[in-house]
């Protein structure tokens, strides 16, 4: 297993709260009431939630309002980030693979405004947490 490290602008953010529940559904064929949890032979859950994807995050992307999550390593919090950089050379070569320019530092403000505003209705903005965050993660 490999790794690969990251630098990132942008806010620690739980994954798990970017979906809305819908009503309960069958896990599976039976005729129980929705009361009952697990099926009485088996053990197995009677029902599962229907989940779906809150406007705005693309789980099979990996975004949230066109913003790139970085998953990090077991322990390590999930990072929205507006801008990033990983170093992909080899190891020991200390050789940045992007820089900020002028044009990036010019967006980051409206960047960091667009993302505070989709996550403030969901409980998940805290200008604290706001800033360049180091990450680790598998490749």
């Amino acid at each position: 297993m490999s790794y690969r490290a990251y630098a990132v602008i942008g806010i620690p953010v739980d994954t798990g709260k970017f979906y809305a529940s819908a009503d309960k559904v069958k896990a599976f064929d039976h005729d129980y009431p929705l009361e009952m949890k697990f099926c009485p032979q088996t053990g197995k859950p009677l029902w599962e939630e229907n989940e779906q994807p809150i406007e705005g995050w693309k789980p099979d992307e990996g975004t949230f309002l066109g913003f790139e999550i970085y998953q990090g390593t077991e322990g390590n919090p999930e990072i929205l980030a507006v801008l990033g950089s990983t170093d992909t050379e080899g190891y020991g070569d200390h050789k940045p693979s992007s820089k900020l320019d002028d044009q990036d530092l010019e967006n980051l403000k409206a960047m960091k405004e667009e993302i505070k505003a989709g996550l403030e209705p969901l409980g998940m903005w805290d200008e604290s947490k706001w800033g360049l965050h180091a990450i680790l993660c598998y490749m």
